[in-house]
Formats: C-alpha cells, sequence, structure tokens
C-alpha cells in the first residue's frame, strides 16, 4: 500500500491547463509561420520567379491563360447569377409588399 493517495485535480484546473496548452500551440504554430513567412519573403530571387510567374500567365498563348481566362468568365457568370436571385427575390417582395388586403365587410 502506498503511502500517498492520487487524487485527480479539479475541474477548472483541468480545463485552465487545457486551455493554457492550447495557447501555447497556438503561439509556437504563429510563431513557426511567421519564421516561414519572413524566410519566404527575403528570397531574394522572389520577385524574378514572381514576375516570371505572371509574364506567363497573362501571355496570349497556353493554357494559363486559357484558365485566366476561364476563371474570369464563371466569376462574372456567378455575379450574374447572384444579381438576377436577387432582382428576383426583391421583385417577389415588392409585388408582395404592394398587395392591399381587402377590406373586411364589416368594419366600422
Amino acid at each position: 500500500m502506498s503511502r500517498f493517495t492520487v487524487v485527480p485535480s479539479p475541474l477548472e484546473q483541468r480545463v485552465g491547463q487545457t486551455i493554457a496548452d492550447r495557447l501555447h500551440d497556438v503561439a509556437a504554430a504563429s510563431a513557426q509561420l511567421k519564421e516561414q513567412l519572413n524566410s519566404t519573403l527575403a528570397d531574394p530571387e522572389l520577385a524574378a520567379k514572381s514576375t516570371h510567374l505572371f509574364r506567363d500567365l497573362v501571355a496570349p498563348s497556353g493554357l494559363p491563360f486559357v484558365l485566366l481566362c476561364l476563371l474570369v468568365v464563371v466569376f462574372a457568370l456567378r455575379e450574374l447569377a447572384v444579381r438576377a436571385a436577387m432582382r428576383r427575390i426583391l421583385a417577389a417582395h415588392d409585388a408582395r409588399t404592394q398587395i392591399k388586403s381587402p377590406e373586411h365587410p364589416h368594419a366600422e
């Protein structure tokens, strides 16, 4: 038989410890992300790489340009669909608000 008995800690203490552990994990992950971002932005060849990629993207020949054009078309069609649905909903709402209820025949 042991001299001391292990008693579980109170719920508040365990919850507090769990929250502190999670906050520590979040802080460590954000510090790591900051270091990775700084090392990426400090890359001297980043500007040359991004300029080359952008030049390839907007060149009117090739698959990247076609995909960019399709992306623009899809966004434009989505915007038109949203606007059409919005107009339809607003028109239905206005039509319902302009309908006058018939007067009650026994109104005094």
